[in-house]
C-alpha cells in the first residue's frame, strides 16, 4: 500500500488550517459588524429609562390627595389616627374617643393647592386628651399629616388663644376651604372650673 507523501500531509495541514483561520476571521467580522449594528440602532432609539425623564417633570408631579388618617406631632410625641367629621347644626364636635382626633371633610384634603386642612381634637382639663398639649407648639415646629399613601409635612406659623367670640369672627377666613393652602388644629382652652371658654388654634403652612 503506498504511503503519502511528506508533501501531500503537509498540504492537508495547511487546508485545515486555512479553513479554521477562514472560519475564525468570519466569526470576528460577523461579530464586529453585529456591534456596529446594535450600537448604531441603539443610538437611534435610546431605551426609556427614567433617567430620561426631565428633574423638573418629575419635581411637577402633585402628590394625591386624600383622607386624613393620621396626625403626628413631633415636638409633643403625639401620634393619633384620625377619623373622618361632618358638621352637626353648625357645630363640628371631635371624637368621643378622646385618643383620636377629627378631620372635618368638608374642608379641604391635604395637597391640596387651596382651603384649610381642619384637625380637631379634646382637651380634658383632667389630662388625657389628645391635645391637651396643644398651646405647647412653638412656631416652626412641623405636623405631619398622613393619607393612605402619603405624608404632607406642615410647619407651624402660628398659635393662639382665643375666645369663642373671636374664633366666630374669624372662622370664615380660619376654615375657608377655597382660601389660602394650610392646616389648622383646634382644641378647647380656658377651662373655668365648669366650662372651656376658648380654643388654641393653630395655624401651620406646607
Amino acid at each position: 500500500m503506498r504511503q503519502p507523501s511528506l508533501r501531500s500531509f503537509i498540504g492537508e495541514i495547511f487546508v485545515v488550517v486555512l479553513v479554521v483561520a477562514v472560519a475564525v476571521l468570519g466569526y470576528a467580522a460577523y461579530d464586529y459588524y453585529t456591534k456596529i449594528d446594535e450600537a448604531e440602532k441603539s443610538k437611534a432609539t435610546p431605551p426609556a429609562t427614567t433617567s430620561s425623564i426631565p428633574a423638573e417633570a418629575l419635581a411637577a408631579v402633585p402628590k394625591k390627595k386624600g383622607k386624613v388618617r393620621g396626625v403626628s406631632i413631633p415636638s409633643l410625641n403625639v401620634h393619633a389616627d384620625v377619623v373622618p367629621l361632618a358638621m352637626e347644626e353648625g357645630t363640628l364636635t371631635p371624637p368621643a374617643d378622646a385618643s383620636l382626633m377629627g378631620w372635618w371633610k368638608g374642608g379641604a384634603k391635604p395637597g391640596a393647592d387651596e382651603g384649610s386642612v381642619l384637625i380637631v381634637g379634646h382637651t380634658l382639663h383632667n389630662g388625657g386628651g389628645v391635645l391637651d398639649r396643644l398651646g405647647e407648639v412653638n412656631e416652626g415646629d412641623e405636623i405631619i399629616v398622613r393619607t393612605k399613601n402619603e405624608e404632607f409635612t406642615y410647619t407651624v406659623r402660628s398659635v393662639r388663644d382665643l375666645s369663642k367670640e373671636q374664633v366666630a369672627k374669624r372662622s370664615k377666613r380660619l376654615f375657608d376651604p377655597e382660601g389660602e393652602a394650610r392646616l389648622v388644629v383646634v382644641t378647647c382652652d380656658d377651662w373655668d372650673g365648669t366650662s372651656f371658654q376658648g380654643n388654641t388654634v393653630v395655624v401651620a403652612v406646607p
